[in-house]
C-alpha cells in the first residue's frame, strides 16, 4: 500500500475538499477514476460509484471497490452521507419559482451548499449562518425572485434585491436560476435536457451536465468534479 514516487507530485488542478476521511467510511466518485497501485491501474471506479475508504495518505485514499483495492485522489469523490444529503435537498429552480421552500443556510463551517438545476454546489470561506438570494428566469422572459438585502450580480453589476419575494411575472418552465452568497454569485442556465451553461461571479466556465457537482474554494477557483475549470471567456 506504499504511494509510488508519481503520486508525490499530485496535479495542482484537483481540489481537496478538507474532508477528514476515517478508515471504514463511504465516499461516491464524482467522477470515472483510475484505482492506482503504484503506477499500475488495477481498476476503475464509475462516477456515482461507491468505494469504502481503508487508509488515507495525504492526499490520497486507499479505498475499496467490491473486491479491488487501490488508491484514489480524495479531491474527486465526496462522503456518501453528504451525496444523499444533497439529494433530498429541493432544487432551488423549485424554491424560486413556487416563492416557497427556505433557501440553506451557510452552514457553522462557512460553507454555503445548493442544487440548481440538478447540478449540486459547494461553495468556500463564507459567513456562516448567510441566506443566498434567488433569482430564476423562465423560458416566457419573465423572472422570479428571493432573498433579502443579497447581491444578484449581472453583467458584473450588483442589483440589490430586497423583497422577501418577488414574482415578476412571465410564463413558462425555469431555464435559469443564480444564487447570490455574500460576494460570490453561480449562475446556472439550461443548455439542453442535461447539460447547464455555468457562470460564477459573471464569468463563464463551459458547461455542466445534471449529476456534477461545482466547488468554489476559498480564492475563488472553480473547480467541477474536483477538476479546476478555467473561464471561458
Amino acid at each position: 500500500m506504499l504511494l509510488a514516487a508519481i503520486f508525490n507530485c499530485a496535479t495542482l488542478s484537483t481540489l481537496s475538499y478538507g474532508e477528514e476521511y476515517k478508515k471504514g467510511q463511504e465516499v461516491v466518485a464524482l467522477r470515472n477514476a483510475e484505482l492506482k497501485v503504484e503506477a499500475k491501474t488495477v481498476g476503475t471506479v464509475r462516477k456515482g460509484e461507491k468505494v469504502t475508504v481503508e487508509a488515507v495518505q495525504d492526499e490520497w485514499l486507499w479505498v475499496r471497490c467490491a473486491e479491488t483495492r487501490g488508491w484514489i485522489e480524495r479531491g474527486i469523490v465526496m462522503d456518501a452521507a453528504l451525496m444523499a444529503w444533497y439529494e433530498r435537498q429541493p432544487d432551488m429552480a423549485t424554491i424560486a419559482d413556487s416563492l416557497t421552500g427556505s433557501p440553506q443556510r451557510v452552514d457553522k463551517s462557512g460553507r454555503g451548499r445548493a442544487k440548481i438545476l440538478g447540478v449540486t454546489f459547494e461553495v468556500l470561506s463564507l459567513h456562516p449562518g448567510d441566506k443566498p438570494s434567488v433569482q430564476s428566469s423562465r423560458s416566457g422572459g419573465g423572472i422570479v425572485q428571493m432573498g433579502t438585502n443579497n447581491s444578484i450580480l449581472s453583467n458584473n453589476r450588483a442589483l440589490i434585491q430586497t423583497n422577501v419575494g418577488n414574482n415578476l411575472g412571465g410564463d413558462g418552465a425555469v431555464v435559469g436560476v443564480r444564487v447570490a452568497y455574500d460576494g460570490v454569485e453561480i449562475a446556472v442556465r439550461t443548455a439542453t435536457d442535461r447539460r447547464r451553461e455555468l457562470s460564477v461571479n459573471g464569468t463563464r466556465y463551459g458547461t455542466v451536465e445534471k449529476g456534477d457537482h461545482v466547488s468554489v474554494s476559498e480564492s475563488r477557483q472553480v473547480f467541477v468534479n474536483g477538476t479546476l475549470r478555467t473561464p471561458t471567456e
